[in-house]
């Protein structure tokens, strides 16, 4: 399949003969991939990508933007069909390991299917790349409760999240954020800054 986005030749040159993505196959953990499988999922993420997600985009920049109103921002209502097929799809997390309901997949393998989605639209890859951070935060800082409750149904897409990485007096340098977080008597925290 060719596209107008990414260019797919250079990126199975980078993966197979740049890095050499074939020397994680003899490894124990990634035994179970090989080119073929590594190349269906670059094809199915590029087809995603230009049938699902570019159209979106046009859409969503033209015709359906986000709004906020009633103190509630509503996602244009074109990501909502393609962000339910990317749940279904596993695309939130194929690389996360196959106990936390993900594949798997190498990292290098992902990163060149999330630089088929951005590439097509960014904006709509912010809600499962966002969610996909917290949840990843969650899977490894998280109690194992923590893990159960909310890192699994965020991986599935059955819910979201995101990260606030700004406040008043920081912007976005993470580095000069002063918020504390204060553990209250029923296991929530209160959070300052």
């Amino acid at each position: 399949m060719g596209n107008s986005i990414v260019n797919t030749r250079d990126q199975r040159f980078v993966l197979y003969e740049q890095i050499g993505i074939d020397k994680l196959f003899t490894t124990d953990k990634y035994s179970g991939f090989s080119r073929d499988m590594v190349d269906m999922v670059l094809t199915e993420a590029e087809k995603f990508a230009v049938e699902m997600l570019l159209p979106a985009y046009d859409i969503a920049d033209k015709q359906d933007p986000a709004t906020f109103k009633d103190g509630k921002v509503h996602a244009p209502v074109c990501f909502q069909e393609p962000y339910r097929r990317y749940c279904e799809a596993g695309w939130i997390g194929p690389a996360v390991p196959v106990e936390l309901g993900g594949q798997g997949l190498p990292m290098s393998v992902f990163a060149a299917c999330l630089e088929l989605f951005g590439a097509a639209n960014y904006a709509f890859q912010m809600y499962p790349g966002l969610t996909l951070g917290a949840a990843s935060m969650i899977a490894t800082h998280g109690t194992p409760e923590q893990v159960q409750k909310y890192a699994l149904k965020m991986f599935s897409g059955e819910w979201s999240g995101t990260m606030c990485l700004t406040e008043p007096g920081a912007g976005s340098d993470v580095g000069a954020s002063r918020t504390s977080a204060r553990k209250l008597p029923d296991g929530t925290y209160s959070i300052t800054g």
